[in-house]
């Protein structure tokens, strides 16, 4: 009963890392974004198509990002801060869009 319950533990909280390492790999591919965006900018205002190509990344790492389930409180506490990054990037991306 100890063994099973132990193991029961050990799953819960494997898949926990594994969510969070995720979440590690996503926050450090946004941070790629925002660097490509911001070293870009100028080129970003003027063509649709690199514009276009950084907002698909960032709506695929925020569809990503909401797909890692989360249950264990770690991940939902990690969770909190990248979601408010993910929305300022994606408002830099529409207020560059908006620009022109």
């Amino acid at each position: 009963m100890v063994h099973m319950s132990l193991r029961a533990y050990l799953i819960c909280r494997s898949q926990a890392l594994h969510a969070l390492r995720d979440l590690a790999v996503a926050k450090a591919k946004l941070k790629e974004i925002r660097v490509l965006f911001n070293n870009c900018r100028h080129r970003v205002t003027d063509d649709a198509e690199e514009r276009q190509r950084i907002f698909e990344k960032i709506m695929v790492l925020l569809i990503h990002v909401d797909d890692i389930e989360g249950a264990d409180p770690w991940c939902k506490n990690y969770n909190l801060h990248p979601k408010e990054t993910r929305l300022q990037a994606t408002n830099e991306v529409d207020w560059s869009c908006g620009r022109q």
